[in-house]
């Protein structure tokens, strides 16, 4: 299998390829969403084979702000990194590029000085995806509603994370795949 990953600007993003067919079912506001990001220029990974799309990865740094959760607990404001965005097509499975690309991510996490979180939101019927970021330390710290619907909220910090964090990027670099940032 070979395939390189890409970071693209939304606008030069197909968002009518049939990937994305799942993220406009389960998030009703994708494709606002992905046209203001396409607006406003931002970019994401994408992966391409000799299929067409088979990843999406979007990180973006969220400055000082709290996470609401159902319960009403408040998580506080601190700098953390989301992961928005972390789509592998099926054709993937097997072949550890959702990990590879997840360790990636973590290693330039570590490099940055003012961010000691990093977290997703995740729907509870993504169990490969949940199986995997808990595996690299993630913790479930509650549900947050997002217009009308639950999702987890996992968190890793530097601090509580930092021994399944540090065996995971020595341990799961082995055979990263080949990355094209231009």
């Amino acid at each position: 299998m070979s395939g390189v990953f890409l970071r693209k600007k939304f606008s030069d993003i197909d968002l009518s390829d049939g990937f994305f067919d799942s993220l406009k079912n389960d998030y009703i506001e994708f494709s606002t969403w992905f046209q203001k990001k396409s607006d406003s220029g931002d970019y994401a990974f994408v992966f391409f084979d000799e299929y067409g799309i088979g990843a999406f990865v979007y990180i973006k740094k969220e400055y000082s702000e709290s996470i609401i959760l159902t319960n009403n607990t408040i998580l506080p404001p601190t700098n953390r990194i989301k992961i928005g965005s972390f789509k592998f097509d099926r054709r993937l499975s097997g072949h550890n590029i959702g990990k590879r690309v997840l360790t990636l991510i973590l290693q330039y996490w570590q490099k940055l000085n003012d961010f000691d979180e990093i977290y997703f939101t995740i729907f509870d019927k993504y169990h490969a995806l949940i199986n995997l970021i808990t595996r690299f330390g993630f913790v479930r710290v509650g549900t947050k509603n997002t217009n009308g619907r639950n999702e987890g909220v996992y968190i890793l910090t530097k601090r509580s994370g930092q021994k399944n964090l540090d065996e995971c990027l020595t341990n799961g670099v082995e055979n990263v795949c080949d990355i094209i940032i231009d």
